[in-house]
């Protein structure tokens, strides 16, 4: 009977520790979500993560892109329902005044707990992924430059006719300062002011081949990056591995881009760590 009641005792002891841990994480002061609308003004409103600001603003987006921004994921890291790439939210909060950035994060991680009733865990993988390794030769990559963050402001700018026609659209977007160009013959180039490696890998990664990338390249520096995309994204994965994958017509463009700045990618084996998502309410509890 004794042994009995040590063993509750512990229980009990172990589940207030962790109720005392959960009241101690930061929270928002206020925060409201709901499925959004389908209005494309709402979804075109600019987002705020509230770590540059006291406002948190997320209309018309995906759980699963608010997952990866909270824990620093790639898209294929996640793995889930489908919904959490369909349904979209409409995500408004307010975060104590004087809130340190890094804390930030904390605050999501408690929202999605108590909304969603978010339940997750973590695992290592071995999967096929490209590695972005230095091509023979060397690198030859432009080291960034200073940049006015006002020439970055979102504007999109027209010029040419017919096959020469083209449109334009700066902005500073996850990976920085970036101009994207759209040309009529089919190809997209994107010119990023400051581009490291790891988020190169990152970029690439994000449907723009047909496997994740990893940053194998040892470059820790910040340099100039343009890369073109002639039509869809993807290429064709190498016979074997340790290979650089076969140029393809569909993303020739992009491999290209690549090898002028003395960069290559090769099919390999990774361990990747993946994030599970054991549960989650489809609807979240009411604000």
């Amino acid at each position: 009977m004794q042994i009995r009641r040590r063993a509750r005792a512990v229980v009990v002891s172990s589940f207030l520790a962790l109720s005392g841990a959960f009241a101690q994480q930061p929270h928002f002061d206020a925060a409201s979500i709901k499925p959004s609308s389908d209005d494309k003004k709402v979804a075109a409103t600019p987002r705020t993560w509230g770590d540059t600001s006291d406002r948190v603003t997320l209309r018309h987006i995906p759980l699963k892109y608010v997952l990866m921004h909270v824990y620093n994921l790639e898209a294929n890291q996640i793995i889930g329902p489908e919904w959490l790439s369909t349904d979209v939210f409409d995500i408004l909060a307010v975060v104590p005044p004087g809130t340190p950035k890094e804390k930030v994060p904390l605050m999501f991680e408690s929202l999605l707990a108590e909304r969603f009733r978010l339940k997750f865990h973590r695992e290592t993988r071995t999967e096929r992924a490209y590695a972005l390794v230095v091509a023979k030769g060397g690198p030859k990559l432009k080291e960034a430059v200073p940049y006015d963050a006002d020439s970055y402001k979102p504007v999109a700018h027209m010029s040419g006719s017919g096959e020469d026609r083209s449109v334009s659209m700066t902005f500073n977007g996850l990976f920085g300062p970036v101009k994207s160009t759209a040309f009529a013959n089919g190809i997209t180039r994107n010119e990023f002011a400051s581009m490291t490696m790891q988020n190169l890998a990152k970029f690439l990664s994000q449907g723009q081949v047909d496997l994740p990338v990893v940053d194998m390249t040892d470059l820790t520096g910040s340099y100039q990056v343009s890369l073109d995309r002639n039509g869809a994204p993807g290429i064709t994965p190498p016979a074997t591995l340790g290979e650089a994958p076969d140029p393809d017509p569909s993303a020739g463009s992009l491999l290209d881009s690549l090898h002028k700045l003395g960069l290559n990618l090769v099919r390999r084996n990774e361990t990747v760590e993946k994030f599970i998502v054991d549960s989650a309410d489809r609807v979240p509890t009411e604000n």
